[in-house]
């Protein structure tokens, strides 16, 4: 049987200071399926299992800062949490280390087993919420009273229960009776930072600025301007939150360069060089070509005289099907802001 000390023991070794455990069997989907506080459909509470699962999450914080932005117009900002680094990568290989190290203590390996970062059929948040990590902002996103906001979630699913001391599962009925964090009711700061109001109970999260620089659909008009200077993510939310508690990142996640891309460099990338630049960071996987629109949308949003020369030269550009209608809104908006610029410098 593996101990609560013995689970700190390895957690300590491998830097992770929030985690939690729960042995899922018929009686604890009950008692969670009774509540439903988060009502979603990738329950993994709902997803037809019937044995025994043992889950383990952990919280791993990231740094929220950026690097200072070069001089220019022609830049765009990348999400720190998706800069340096694939934080799925990374976070996966913290949790094989951690399982490997439960099994030199459980004495025997179990087939099976499943890792999920971020990519998962589950509810992230609802999984962290049962391990007794935390509870819910009006940002939508999982607030942990000792790291705040700014974490990745992980977790371990393990086929069956394991051995594991009572002590060191989440106790169920010590758990918050309320999803809701309790601190929003008195701040609402992120309702009236948000680009596109999409923080508080009711918001519809496909509209969030990070939401919209990774959607494949198209984007309506009225929303373009409010990406602002956002290639990839926002985190605007986070950052005005008094719960967003800054915490030093794992040391596996910190940030190593200025979190800016020369846009222009980006629009003449092939796969090819994008995959060199930046197949190493979390912001990847989204692909070229939405990267490219998004580096179009924030060009019209903020270029200047110079930005529209330039992009005046990347007429190919409207061979493109999917970029053209981004690429035609850009050149008007620069065209219109430096008609304005110059006829009231006149």
């Amino acid at each position: 049987m593996i101990t609560k000390y013995k689970v700190n023991e390895i957690m300590d070794a491998l830097t992770i200071n929030s985690w939690g455990i729960i042995v899922i069997d018929d009686d604890y989907r009950n008692r969670v399926l009774e509540r439903d506080l988060f009502n979603v459909p990738n329950s993994l509470f709902k997803s037809g299992f019937q044995g025994e699962q043992t889950v383990l999450t952990i919280l791993v914080p990231y740094g929220t800062e950026d690097g200072e932005k070069p001089k220019g117009d022609q830049f765009g900002r990348v999400d720190p949490s998706a800069w340096s680094f694939d934080y799925h990568r990374e976070v996966k290989a913290l949790l094989k280390t951690l399982e490997e190290r439960m099994y030199d203590d459980l004495g025997h390996r179990i087939e099976g087993t499943t890792h999920y970062v971020d990519q998962s059929p589950y509810n992230d948040r609802e999984i962290a919420f049962y391990s007794g990590l935390g509870q819910v902002g009006y940002h939508h996103l999982l607030i942990n009273p000792e790291l705040g906001s700014s974490v990745f979630i992980g977790y371990i699913i393990f086929p069956k229960r394991l051995s594991i001391e009572a002590s060191a599962l989440t106790n169920f009925e010590q758990l918050p009776v309320s999803l809701e964090y309790e601190g929003c009711r008195h701040c609402e700061k992120c309702l009236s930072a948000c680009p596109t109001s999409v923080c508080g109970p009711e918001g519809d999260m496909k509209y969030c600025v990070s939401a919209l620089t990774q959607t494949k659909e198209a984007i309506e008009a009225i929303y373009l301007s409010k990406m602002s200077n956002r290639l990839y993510g926002c985190n605007i939310c986070q950052r005005v939150c008094p719960a967003g508690i800054r915490k030093t990142p794992h040391p596996s996640v910190s940030i190593r360069n200025p979190n800016w891309v020369d846009l222009f460099s980006l629009l003449s990338m092939t796969q090819k060089e994008f995959k060199a630049a930046y197949g190493h960071m979390g912001f990847s996987w989204r692909g070229l070509w939405v990267l490219k629109r998004n580096a179009l949308v924030v060009l019209g949003n903020h270029g200047g005289t110079e930005v529209l020369r330039q992009l005046d030269a990347y007429k190919w550009l409207n061979d493109d099907q999917r970029l053209a209608p981004y690429y035609k809104r850009a050149i008007n908006a620069l065209r219109y802001r430096n008609f304005k610029h110059s006829d009231t410098s006149g």
